[in-house]
């Protein structure tokens, strides 16, 4: 494995669980086994590598999601497997994580913020593409304005859980999902929408 590749996926590892204000390169360097300088051949300084991680973490999020998306022909059954994920994703997210990232690295938040914005939106617009194919969702609406409605959503929705972990929980994304899908699928759809949670009971 290229040694890039390792500092990155020990970082993230001590990231998601110390926080990254926590997170020093010499922490970094001793996990590893390796020297500082060793370090800093592949990553110029701590904000390098936070960015190389956070967006490497998010590309492969995005990787997963697509595979759901190519794998999973039932557009319903896609979005109910997809928010699976995210609850999973969410269950394990560190709240001192995205405070830091915020107050330290407010360069590198803004550019995930606006990367997971219009890769939702993509998904969501291919998804609904892929419904009204099938005839399960309607096509009177606006399918840029739904996504970017869902994607500002789920921003303050996933940030919320993460912050207020007490008041709310990963769960709740469930019915944010089927609050989406109840806007937007026609009487076909919302009978699928009802099979498929009489099977997830």
């Amino acid at each position: 494995m290229d040694l890039s590749v390792k500092i990155r996926s020990v970082a993230e590892q001590l990231f998601f669980k110390c926080g990254i204000r926590q997170v020093s390169m010499d922490d970094v360097s001793k996990n590893l086994k390796i020297s500082k300088k060793t370090l800093y051949k592949c990553f110029s300084d701590k904000s390098e590598l936070v960015k190389s991680t956070i967006i490497h973490h998010s590309n492969e999020i995005e990787s997963v999601l697509e595979n759901i998306a190519n794998t999973e022909s039932n557009p319903i059954r896609q979005l109910h497997l997809s928010t699976e994920f995210a609850i999973s994703q969410l269950s394990k997210f560190n709240k001192s994580m995205l405070f830091d990232l915020q107050k330290y690295h407010p360069q590198i938040y803004t550019e995930l913020v606006d990367l997971r914005e219009k890769s939702i939106i993509q998904y969501i617009c291919k998804n609904i593409d892929k419904g009204r194919e099938q005839g399960i969702y309607r096509a009177d609406f606006n399918k840029q304005v739904v996504g970017k409605s869902f994607a500002l959503t789920i921003h303050h929705f996933t940030e919320t859980i993460i912050e207020q972990p007490k008041e709310y929980s990963p769960d709740m994304l469930n019915e944010v999902m089927q609050y989406h899908i109840r806007g937007i699928a026609n009487l076909e759809g919302l009978k699928m929408l009802e099979n498929l949670k009489s099977e997830s009971k």
